[in-house]
């Protein structure tokens, strides 16, 4: 957790000196969820990430230095500083993907996760996403056909109570907790 804090507050920093081109979007304050989903995880399983990922990828062991350059644009990065900060990857370290669109990882995990049941492998992919993804079709289909199939998927909502510029209240009408069960009970039986 302090890496990830020590290696965010340097991306603001850069950020405000225009050494990040584009935009960068901070995972301070969630630090504890990638820090404790990925101590859980085992060799082979796999995250999805999404627009605040810096984080997950320092979870998952990404050298802070290859996250930075990345962030930079440097070729020394994750993905030869092309993915920039919404688009980076590190499949050593088993980060699949990580995406700017809203709630766009929730199927992209559901389709990993088929793959790794189709395989035959052992493993689950972690999909992170905000509650504003919650709001989304991509969410409902893709937790759906997960649950339906039984796919090895853990969805892991980071719940920042504000969707986009909206306070939850604003834009949904029941609160996370009544809505998430409505997909769970295949699993909660024990696959």
């Amino acid at each position: 957790m302090i890496k990830q804090r020590m290696l965010e507050e340097k991306v603001v920093e850069l950020f405000k000196t225009g050494l990040i081109p584009g935009l960068a979007h901070p995972y301070m304050g969630q630090e504890a969820v990638a820090a404790g989903v990925s101590a859980a995880l085992e060799k082979g399983d796999l995250v999805g990430s999404n627009h605040r990922g810096h984080g997950h990828s320092v979870a998952r062991g990404v050298p802070e230095e290859a996250i930075l350059s990345e962030l930079m644009g440097k070729d020394a990065g994750m993905c030869l500083g092309l993915g920039g900060s919404m688009h980076s990857t590190d499949l050593e370290a088993g980060v699949v993907f990580s995406t700017a669109i809203v709630g766009g990882g929730i199927p992209l995990s559901a389709g990993v996760g088929l793959a790794l049941k189709l395989d035959h492998r052992p493993n689950c992919v972690v999909c992170f996403f905000g509650d504003g993804a919650t709001n989304t079709g991509a969410f409902h289909e893709g937790v759906n056909l997960a649950a339906v199939w039984r796919l090895p998927v853990v969805f892991v909502c980071e719940n920042i109570f504000f969707l986009m510029s909206l306070p939850p209240p604003r834009s949904t009408l029941a609160p996370l907790h009544i809505r998430a069960p409505r997909f769970s009970g295949v699993c909660s039986r024990g696959c």
